[in-house]
């Protein structure tokens, strides 16, 4: 779908360094538009770990192969 809709696909840390410049190292890119995908990562608690299984965080849940009992 991206490549139909001429969507370039750019992963890396990166940052705006005008409202139509995008700076992803090593590279600057002019854009027109822009779709910002922050994704996600899981915090660790040291008090409480996960372990996949009694705990579970998001990265758990969308790996599995079945849906948990409860």
């Amino acid at each position: 779908m991206l490549k139909a809709n001429r969507i370039q696909l750019i992963k890396g840390r990166g940052r705006l360094l005008a409202p139509d410049l995008l700076g992803v190292d090593p590279e600057t890119i002019r854009f027109r538009k822009l779709l910002l995908a922050t994704g996600s990562q899981p915090a660790e608690l040291p008090i409480l770990p996960t372990d996949g299984q009694r705990v579970v965080h998001s990265d758990h849940l969308l790996a599995a192969t079945e849906l948990p009992r409860s």
